[in-house]
């Protein structure tokens, strides 16, 4: 019933003849423009098995399950369905007096699972499949570096030790509550804390960089620059040369970023980065120097929420978007080649679902026939949808 275009870098230098009508019912495919807005969410709501709508971290394990902490428990999804664990089920170990909020995940490549909670650090031993607390504490951040789990408590760095089952002190930090702790391809090591954001090159002292608010995310993209994310003063993008440039509302707000507020950060197979804030899910292509945001839609295929919490990108190139009470939305933003016109009453929507006929002419704009709702024409530029209807 709805409407699809598919994109063709090829076919889309082919000039279509006037005459040349493609007459498909309920559904068609016709040549199109490359577009970045081209992306069909898929969602995990409470219905579908989620444990909460509001997820707050997203990993994936050594057998390709994603894993959604929430702000009540932990899902599962195996590729096929959803399994959720959830305090006081018996199976979870925490008792939730202390809240029931998975804050951070991580996974290490023997297929254990760590999750960061408000009671302390659990474990998920994937060989036993089960769920043990093997650190009790205020544990601000976790970790992996070269295959190895570290946690911080305060300013105490600790490090999982598998022989012993346990968590072991390796050195105390400078800084206190330390939220974020990352250690670069050149050896530089990043610390976000209560006093800002820090970094430190090999055996030297720590100098403070900045931004002064507080920081959601520490990212290293794929070129080595290290982007910052944080509370109210938006983008920072760090070079290897220590070149910064920051994007905000002030210089950035023509050129598509419309929020300070930057939550996780994460990168796509073509160096595009995707960022979530507190009012949209955020793409930066440097090529253009412009960011496409996606905001909350009650069209098919739209963002469940605005808010953005949490963002993954899989190894097969599928984006996993958490977001605060909109639960999970997750699209194969590699290969998505379809542009989705659905019908509505607005007036920027198709005037009926059922297409009996469509043409291109001489100017690329798309003229649709449908089953009484008129004629639809789309620029394909812009993705507007002019309706024509009798009088």
């Amino acid at each position: 019933k709805n409407v699809y275009f598919c994109e063709s870098d090829s076919a889309s230098k082919q000039k279509l003849p006037m005459k040349k009508i493609i007459s498909l019912i309920f559904s068609l495919l016709v040549v199109s423009v490359q577009s970045t807005e081209a992306i069909y969410f898929r969602h995990f709501l409470p219905e579908h098995g989620l444990a909460h709508p509001a997820v707050l971290s997203i990993c994936s394990d050594s057998l390709g399950r994603i894993w959604f902490g929430t702000e009540n428990g932990v899902s599962i999804y195996d590729g096929s369905s959803l399994k959720s664990i959830k305090p006081g089920d018996g199976t979870f170990p925490i008792t939730g007096s202390g809240g029931t909020e998975i804050f951070d995940i991580v996974c290490d490549k023997t297929g254990d699972v760590f999750l960061r909670t408000a009671e302390g650090l659990c474990r998920y031993d994937a060989r036993k499949e089960a769920l043990s607390i093997i650190y009790s504490g205020n544990i601000s951040a976790i970790f992996s570096e070269k295959g190895t789990l570290y946690a911080i408590d305060d300013n105490r760095m600790l490090e999982w030790k598998p022989q012993k089952g346990s968590m072991a002190y390796i050195r105390t930090l400078p800084f206190r509550n330390i939220s974020h702790y990352h250690t670069d391809r050149l050896g530089r090591v990043w610390i976000a804390a209560d006093e800002g954001l820090f970094c430190a090159e090999s055996g030297s002292d720590y100098k403070k960089i900045g931004p002064d608010s507080m920081i959601y995310s520490i990212f290293e993209d794929s070129d080595g620059k290290i982007w910052i994310g944080s509370r109210e003063e938006g983008l920072t993008c760090i070079g290897a040369d220590g070149a910064v440039r920051k994007y905000n509302t002030s210089n950035s707000y023509a050129k598509g970023l419309h929020s300070n507020d930057v939550r996780q950060i994460t990168e796509d197979r073509d160096g595009n980065i995707w960022f979530g804030t507190f009012n949209g899910l955020y793409c930066y292509n440097a090529s253009s120097d412009t960011f496409t945001s996606f905001l909350r839609s009650e069209k098919e295929g739209g963002l469940s929420h605005s808010s953005v919490y949490s963002l993954y990108m899989d190894d097969a190139g599928v984006l996993w978007v958490g977001t605060y009470y909109g639960g999970v939305n997750y699209a194969d933003i590699s290969r998505n080649p379809f542009v989705l016109y659905l019908a509505s009453e607005q007036s920027d929507g198709l005037s009926n679902p059922v297409v009996g006929h469509i043409t291109e002419d001489r100017k690329g704009r798309i003229w649709i026939c449908t089953e009484g709702g008129g004629l639809n024409m789309l620029d394909k530029e812009s993705g507007e949808i002019r309706q024509f209807r009798s009088v």
